[in-house]
Order: structure tokens, then sequence, then C-alpha cells
């Protein structure tokens, strides 16, 4: 389930949303037209968890584009991106967060994305997985490239520093 707390002392349990090994991502509602806080869970299932009222109430959401373990997730601004494990997408996207399109040379470029990461510094997008430690980029979040280098560790999270990728 999720936990969820407006003190950091006293938390409330939501059962509804099971196995939320949650990475969880919030938007503020000047970057989305709801009326309130948008927030996106994932977890290790073909699911997505989300809500709509700032973290009290979340609804589930089946996965059709990426299959199993979804593993991360990100809100650049304009869309969400998510990467996962799936049989044949490793990576979507979505404007509204029910309507996911999968980015379709994904899983050639990250074939294994169980443990797999999405991040973005506002000009580029860096994803990456496990099987032969492949890393790919975007500019737009839709059309993905492969990266130059690949990295020798299993599990690799990258951010950015404001000058440079640290992985």
């Amino acid at each position: 389930g999720i936990l969820w707390s407006t003190d950091g002392i006293n938390w409330n349990f939501d059962n509804r949303v099971t196995d939320a090994e949650l990475a969880i991502t919030y938007i503020n509602t000047s970057e989305v037209s709801v009326q309130n806080p948008l927030l996106l869970g994932v977890n290790n299932n073909p699911y997505l968890a989300y809500s709509l009222d700032g973290g009290f109430n979340w609804l589930l959401s089946p996965m059709d584009v990426i299959d199993a373990d979804i593993a991360d997730c990100l809100w650049d601004g304009e869309k969400w991106l998510i990467i996962g494990n799936g049989t044949t997408n490793t990576i979507a996207y979505s404007y509204d967060i029910i309507n996911w399109t999968a980015v379709s040379n994904s899983k050639t470029l990250i074939a294994d994305a169980t443990n797999g990461f999405i991040a973005y510094n506002g000009s580029v997008y860096i994803a990456g997985g496990l099987t032969g430690n492949k890393r790919a980029y975007s500019h737009d979040g839709i059309i993905w490239f492969q990266a130059a280098a690949s990295f020798s560790a299993t599990h690799i999270d990258a951010v950015w520093i404001g000058n440079i990728w640290v992985a």
C-alpha cells in the first residue's frame, strides 16, 4: 500500500494500491490542468498508481504499453515518461497520465529496464537499464537514440548537477 502523512509524524495507509515500491513524482498544479496536485507512482507491476488530490486517494491504472516491472517515472513539464521491463517496449510517454504511447525502438535500445532509470535536465533525457548496460538519450522524450558510452555497473542512475551528468 501507500503511506501518506500531512506532518511526517502521523501516517495513514491506503491499501488500494498493493506492492507499492513506488517512485513518487510530484507535479504542481501550475504544470497540469487539474484542480489538485497530481502524483504518479510506479511499482514493479504493470500498473500505474496516480492521485488527483495530492496523494490522499490513489487510483490504479493498468499499463498496456509496458507490461511488466515499471521502474521509474519522470515529469518534464509537458508530459510523463516511464521506463520498465516490458516485453516489447521499455519507454513510454503520456500527456494526460491515462493514454500512453510506447517509444517504438525502446526495447532495442534498452533490452532490460527492470531497475531502469529515466532523467531529464531541461535539454536531454537519459535512460538506462540492466542488460548490456546500455544507455539511451533523447532531445524530446519521444525519439530516442543509443548513447555512445556504456557502463560496467548493473544498475546506474543519472543526475544532472548543473554542468555535467553524474552516473
